[in-house]
């Protein structure tokens, strides 16, 4: 990553390009800039680019665990005998769940379960940019389509 600043710096009129390093724990900040088009050219190597991909496939899996929490587990059917069964009684007339209760019916709301990690995975992904162009320099570590290389790259969109 170093030497293509380098040869950026030495081959490109200065402030021509605006270069920023996609590398580090301040890598959604630069992904911003990208957004803004504040950056023109992003460098980041194929280890960045296979973190990325497998916390974003982690993020994934979490964000369909959810979808599916949410979606109604029971009929609509179901739905009108609990209005029915909740018509007409007092909150005083119902006696409390035993805490232990296995109970498939009763569970809290998405929103109200505690996170497994979600606020660790960033909002933004480089995944979901569309650039210009990519540029793999040593493209021959991507040739095996087995590897993290080749997925993590293979996500990227681009124009050319």
């Amino acid at each position: 990553m170093s030497n293509w600043r380098i040869q950026i710096k030495a081959f490109v009129k200065p402030g021509a390009l605006k270069v920023a390093l996609y590398h580090g724990p301040k890598r959604e900040e630069v992904l911003k800039k990208v957004k803004r088009n504040e950056i023109d050219v992003l460098i980041t190597s194929y280890g960045t680019l296979v973190s990325d991909v497998n916390k974003h496939e982690e993020f994934l899996a979490e964000k369909e665990e959810e979808e599916e929490e949410r979606k109604p587990k029971a009929k609509k059917a179901r739905g009108n005998e609990m209005q029915q069964a909740w018509h007409g009684h007092d909150e005083d007339d119902w006696e409390p769940m035993e805490e232990d209760s296995d109970d498939e019916d009763h569970h809290l709301p998405a929103s109200m379960l505690k996170k497994r990690g979600r606020e660790t995975f960033p909002k933004h992904w480089i995944f979901d940019l569309h650039f210009h162009r990519i540029v793999l320099d040593e493209a021959h570590n991507i040739r095996n389509s087995d590897t993290g290389m080749f997925k993590s790259t293979s996500r990227l969109s681009s124009e050319y």
